[in-house]
């Protein structure tokens, strides 16, 4: 009995490679190039017409490199689609994405009921940012995420590889710079971390968050079955940073706003000083004159003599003669002692 791989098909018969030798076997149905097929010494075809050797090293060499470039798509594409890191996602719901070599996403998986509720996601083949950001705008728009509050999201990365710990930094860089283009992430603390798929195959059977069991000696995790929970305690922030990061655009912007404002206060401080020290002028004595007060002083100085003008004119009173024409009084004439009010009586 022989066990071979179909390199090419005949019309009497197909090319078997068995155990690096070639045979040619009788056709049979469904028979396939590619295909792994069992043969006996009964299924060898036997031609009855001599090859020459030339035609049988020209079949060889054929075969030679069929089987050679079938070796090589079949190894890049076992390469593409091999597993290199699995990525857990916590927010309550809990994600699951496992990531090829360049970070693509080449399954995901609901790891709650949560997570269920967040419907069917298309992420495979997606890059991890764009995966990422799918999974937390849904999760906002099912009500997991509220923007009011002081939310966290946990990442965890486990590589699979050896050798491969702190593989995660390029997926924390990618994700950063997706945060700044998203105002949905930027209204959220996002701590990642990385663990061992040891620490990980024991926080799934536990249903703890991944990223929380890798403190794990350090806290009682087994109070925390939630990041929410987990993340409302200050001293716990503070242990989580010992090992791991937090990205939080949120902070820098509220820090952003208020260099705004201050700068806007200081500014508008700086234009009142200018509109200020326009106002303002050197007399001839060299003293700083405030010229808006002095505008106001000369319209007040005015304002004085007119009423003054007018006070003098009211004292200047007619007088009605028997005849019932009116006169004008004079002003008393003070070098001459009269008086402004004597009346005039016609002889």
């Amino acid at each position: 009995m022989y066990k071979g791989v179909i390199i090419e098909f005949k019309k009497d018969y197909s090319i078997i490679l068995s155990d690096a030798q070639f045979y040619r076997v009788k056709n049979k149905s469904d028979m396939t190039v590619g295909q792994t097929i069992m043969f006996t010494d009964e299924d060898i075809f036997i031609k009855k017409s001599i090859i020459k050797q030339k035609n049988v090293y020209t079949l060889v060499g054929m075969a030679a490199s069929f089987l050679l470039i079938f070796i090589v798509q079949y190894q890049m594409n076992i390469s593409n689609y091999s597993a290199y890191t699995i990525m857990v996602i916590d927010i309550n719901p809990s994600v699951e994405l496992t990531l090829d070599k360049d970070n693509k996403v080449i399954n995901a998986t609901p790891l709650n009921e949560d997570a269920k509720m967040l419907g069917k996601l298309k992420l495979n083949g997606l890059s991890i940012e764009n995966a990422f950001e799918i999974i937390i705008t849904k999760a906002e728009e099912k009500g997991f995420i509220d923007k009011t509050q002081d939310s966290y999201v946990l990442v965890t990365n486990i590589p699979l590889k050896k050798n491969q710990l702190g593989t995660g930094e390029e997926i924390k860089s990618r994700i950063k710079e997706r945060v700044k283009e998203n105002i949905i992430l930027q209204n959220i603390n996002i701590a990642t971390t990385e663990t061992t798929k040891y620490i990980y195959d024991e926080a799934i059977v536990k249903n703890i968050p991944v990223g929380i069991y890798a403190l794990k000696g350090k806290v009682d995790i087994e109070k925390y079955s939630s990041v929410k929970k987990f993340f409302k305690v200050k001293e716990n922030i503070e242990l989580f940073e010992e090992t791991g990061d937090i990205i939080s655009e949120k902070t820098k912007l509220s820090e952003q706003n208020i260099e705004n404002n201050l700068q806007e206060q200081i500014n508008k401080e700086e234009a009142d000083e200018e509109k200020s020290a326009s106002n303002k002028k050197v007399d001839n004595n060299g003293k700083e004159v405030d010229t808006k007060k002095t505008d106001t002083e000369k319209i007040k100085n005015n304002e004085n003599k007119r009423s003054s003008k007018i006070k003098d004119d009211e004292e200047s009173l007619s007088y009605t003669e028997d005849n019932g024409q009116t006169k004008s009084k004079g002003k008393l004439d003070s070098s001459k002692g009269g008086d402004a009010n004597k009346k005039i009586r016609k002889d």
